[in-house]
């Protein structure tokens, strides 16, 4: 009887490493399962909505009561872009770490026009003068670090920020009844900072669909009309605005 007591319970001792060593195992063999979600390259097509508004000046130069006067347009941008991205991800525990970039081509602007403009002194006003400003964006290009947490194998919240170029082409024009047209037009590449968020949803192993919302700012654009009797118009172009995108991306080998 003692004897059979003690292999009981010497069974129950080596029961209960095994037990740990076996449970160890599981839960070994599920993080690197979990770990292996979001790992790797990734690439595929995304599309783009561009939407807020921002600021555009213009000043009239050289200073002084006589020349064309100082005013600021806020105007609306939007539109969309379509195009490629692509990046790479890896998996620490929860954590989510990686880089992304995009590139994208489309049609994202606005345009306004505020009438009854006149001289820095008030002179020269009439309800036929006018100040316009036209921006067009074709191309749309950033990279990104990714930064989420790997809320469960199919869902992946995250924030991203980074670099971000964008092309394309503005026009102002001042025009008075004298009549004068102080008129620019420029096509330039601005790059700047971007920060945002976004969700990404694993379909499968190898399929994902993600949504973001980017705010982007690539700086101000000045450019100055050629001279017209001694006086000339700056335009400052704005360079912030949102966006919101999705994305469909593939997991390479």
């Amino acid at each position: 009887m003692h004897h059979n007591r003690s292999g009981r319970e010497g069974a129950r001792g080596v029961r209960w490493p095994l037990r740990l060593l076996f449970a160890s195992g599981i839960i070994l063999a599920a993080g690197r399962a979990q770990a292996a979600d979001w790992d790797g390259f990734r690439g595929g097509l995304a599309a783009t909505l561009t939407f807020g508004s921002h600021s555009d000046t213009h000043t009239g130069l050289p200073p002084g009561p006589a020349s064309n006067g100082d005013y600021t347009i806020q105007h609306g941008t939007s539109g969309w872009q379509a195009g490629a991205v692509g990046g790479y991800f890896w998996q620490r525990g929860l954590l989510v770490g990686g880089f992304e970039g995009d590139i994208q081509f489309g049609n994202t602007g606005g345009s306004e026009t505020i009438t009854g403009v006149a001289h820095r002194d008030g002179s020269g006003g009439s309800a036929d003068n006018f100040l316009a400003i036209r921006e067009h964006t074709d191309t749309l290009i950033d990279l990104r670090g990714v930064a989420g947490v790997a809320a469960s194998r199919h869902f992946m919240p995250y924030v991203t920020a980074g670099w971000m170029y964008l092309h394309g082409h503005y026009e102002g024009q001042f025009h008075d009844a004298t009549p004068n047209d102080f008129i620019v037009r420029d096509g330039a590449g601005r790059g700047g900072w971007t920060i945002g968020a976004g969700l990404a949803c694993r379909l499968n192993s190898i399929w994902v669909l993600k949504g973001e919302y980017l705010y982007y700012d690539v700086g101000h654009l000045a450019t100055t009309s050629r001279a017209i009797g001694g006086l000339q118009s700056r335009f400052d172009f704005g360079g912030t605005g949102s966006l919101m995108r999705l994305a469909l991306t593939v997991r390479f080998p």
